[in-house]
């Protein structure tokens, strides 16, 4: 597909040392880099897992190999603590029956203490109506008393009277004999009167000592039971706070081990997709090395970074090609959705990202030996198992190809659109440092070079169009 060449002048505003005034400084910084140099970039490879492919990429198979065993490595670790998690799940489950069985027993005594505290404050009560009955009897016992003393009194004052009177005095008052005699027969009553009161008297001060004592002794009985109630009620409400304390805490800790135990299940689930992905990874490293061999990559160790087919390559425009404002790089005809692949082996860099505002230009970058990078532009999606720091190998499918006007990854010039049809902008710089992206911005991108100086030959499909502009640093 043909490309509008006037809207290539635009790429020079993009990727221009010290001016890349439409890619923002700080969508570069938000991706933290990572040095080539990086141990972590380095395990050596195990040549039994990964044949032919690892063989001619030891960096990227040991690399991926290493994160696989890491990562299985973890997944045995988390199986581990999951196992001890139930275990401590189920232990705690147990203390929580055998809790629960102990605050059922709690609660069935505090229940009978209940029970015998209600028989009790019946007893209580009984004997309160039984403390009322002798109070009342006392009562009546404290009246007799007090009447038997007047009648007493009465006795006694007539009695005084009756002794002092003679025989022949009572014969000589009375008309008769049966009057005297009725006379003394009443005063033998009076007598006989006195004494029983007397006796009245007596027993009713014994038997009102007698209740006194009775209801003292039920008032002390009272008050003991009362008290003993009360204390068993305490220890076996204290009993009941300790254990459902302990049955709290049980339920705690079963529900804490529970929450562990359930990050350890979705930490397994996520170290098993991210085995799952490094196994893509190596599928894909290993496809990337068949087709980097099918290529037959150039002296430079490069390949064309889109598959040349039955045809070849069709470039639309050449490095710094008359009629654009100092083009940068080779404009190869491709389809929108084209499978971009790493010209070389190196590490990744997702410079900008493709999002779904078409204005925002995506690069995507790798960093190769002798601060050598390739840039790819317009992709409309980057491979999304490849993070930046990742390495890669020649082949491997790093993107899709974009370019058309108002899609994803397109990017805005100025004033106009960075493209007008689909293709792939690929870039070869000298004197980069991908991972001083952060640090030094736009500068760490390098400078341009003449990509064809490090691609194959033979592969270009329109060679009579080959670009006559000379490289400075490559001629």
């Amino acid at each position: 597909m043909n490309i509008k060449r006037n809207t290539k002048q635009h790429i020079l505003a993009l990727l221009a040392i010290g001016g890349l005034v439409v890619l923002p400084y700080q969508t570069i910084a938000q991706t933290p880099p990572v040095s080539p140099a990086d141990n972590s970039f380095n395990r050596t490879a195990d040549p039994n897992q990964a044949g032919t492919g690892c063989v001619n990429n030891p960096t990227a198979c040991a690399e991926i190999n290493a994160q696989i065993a890491e990562n299985q490595q973890k997944l045995d670790t988390l199986n581990q603590q999951k196992s001890q998690y139930q275990q401590q799940i189920d232990q705690a489950q147990g203390e929580i029956s055998t809790i629960q069985s102990q605050l059922n027993d709690i609660s069935n005594e505090i229940a009978l203490t209940e029970v015998n505290i209600q028989q009790s404050q019946t007893q209580i009560d009984s004997l309160q109506l039984q403390v009322k009955s002798l109070q009342l009897s006392i009562d009546e016992k404290n009246a007799q008393i007090e009447q038997g003393k007047g009648n007493l009194a009465d006795m006694i004052r007539e009695l005084d009277a009756n002794s002092r009177t003679s025989t022949l005095s009572l014969v000589l008052q009375n008309n008769s004999f049966n009057e005297f005699f009725s006379v003394a027969q009443a005063q033998a009553q009076l007598g006989d009167s006195l004494n029983a009161s007397i006796t009245t008297i007596k027993q009713a001060k014994n038997d009102l000592v007698s209740k006194q004592q009775d209801v003292a002794d039920l008032e002390s009985q009272k008050q003991a039971d009362q008290a003993q109630l009360k204390v068993q009620e305490q220890s076996a409400q204290q009993q009941a706070d300790y254990k459902q304390q302990l049955l709290g805490d049980s339920k705690k800790s079963a529900s804490q081990y529970q929450q562990l135990l359930s990050e350890s299940v979705d930490e397994s689930n996520q170290v098993n997709a991210a085995i799952d992905q490094l196994q893509v990874n190596l599928s894909q490293v290993l496809s990337g090395a068949a087709i980097a061999e099918a290529q037959q990559p150039s002296p430079k160790g490069f390949i064309w970074p889109i598959s040349p087919g039955a045809t070849g390559i069709l470039i639309n425009a050449y490095f710094h090609e008359p009629g654009y404002s100092n083009h940068q790089g080779i404009d190869l005809d491709a389809d929108q959705g084209t499978p971009v692949l790493a010209a070389a082996s190196g590490y990744a860099y997702r410079v900008s990202e493709p999002t779904s505002d078409p204005h925002q230009l995506s690069v995507f970058a790798i960093q190769h030996g002798g601060n050598i990078a390739t840039l790819y532009l317009h992709l409309t999606a980057f491979a999304p198992s490849i993070k930046t720091g990742d390495y890669v190998v020649a082949g491997q499918v790093i993107g899709y190809s974009g370019g058309i006007r108002g899609t994803s990854g397109v990017g805005w010039c100025g004033s106009n659109w960075c493209s007008t049809g689909a293709h792939l902008h690929f870039q070869v710089n000298a004197g980069a440092d991908l991972s001083k992206l952060q640090s030094s911005g736009h500068s760490a991108l390098g400078y341009p070079v003449k990509p064809l100086s490090y691609l194959p030959s033979g592969s270009i499909a329109n060679p009579s169009m080959t670009n006559p502009v000379p490289d400075p640093v490559n001629d």
